[in-house]
């Protein structure tokens, strides 16, 4: 420490260290340890950095290429990107486009035979009973009217309780038979019938 001085400002801090002297333990920072002086604590410490490193730079790199991969999954979601194979795409799309044209058949098919056209399509194509239709055949809209057909008497359930035509909608509007309709059955428990 410098002698005092008289005039204050002159005098630094006693707590502060000299400016101009760098700290005499620390190494530089970018020179790696060197092996031969460390021990054998020193040596197995710097081997288990090593590894930790390796196993950092290989997990970033496996984060890397899934981040890659979810940002590809995503756009291709949105349309952003197409598909690499474009086989499968084809393939998914004539897939879908079998199914829809089985299920324009069932719809027209089950108004025709007098059948409740979700729970017959739902019956028909769960049970597989649609599987072996060409679309493309002559007699496809013939045939897959005998499927309904058959779906509805083997089960009386699939049959729906409004007439064809009336105005019911494809789930059946009308209660049917002697069964009266909501407003007629409130009026009836509410004593106005």
């Amino acid at each position: 420490m410098p002698p005092p001085t008289d005039n204050p400002k002159d005098t630094p801090p006693a707590d502060d260290p000299p400016k101009d002297t760098p700290p005499a333990d620390d190494p530089p920072k970018d020179d790696p340890p060197d092996p031969d002086k460390l021990g054998d604590a020193g040596k197995k410490a710097l081997d288990q950095e090593r590894d930790a490193r390796k196993k950092a730079e290989a997990a970033a790199k496996a984060s890397d290429a899934m981040f890659e991969e979810l940002k590809t999954s995503i756009a291709k979601a949105f349309g952003l990107a197409e598909d690499d194979d474009p086989k499968e795409q084809l393939e998914a799309t004539r897939d879908e486009n079998l199914k829809l044209k089985l299920q324009n058949a069932v719809i027209a098919a089950a108004y025709t035979e007098g059948a409740d056209v979700e729970l017959t399509w739902a019956h028909l194509w769960s049970t597989g009973k649609l599987n072996d239709l060409d679309p493309t055949a002559a007699d496809f809209a013939k045939n897959v009217a005998a499927r309904v057909s058959e779906a509805v008497k083997d089960k009386p359930a699939l049959a729906s309780s409004a007439t064809p035509g009336g105005g019911g909608g494809p789930r059946g509007g009308s209660l049917g038979g002697d069964t009266p309709d909501m407003n007629a059955w409130i009026r009836q428990q509410a004593g106005h019938a």
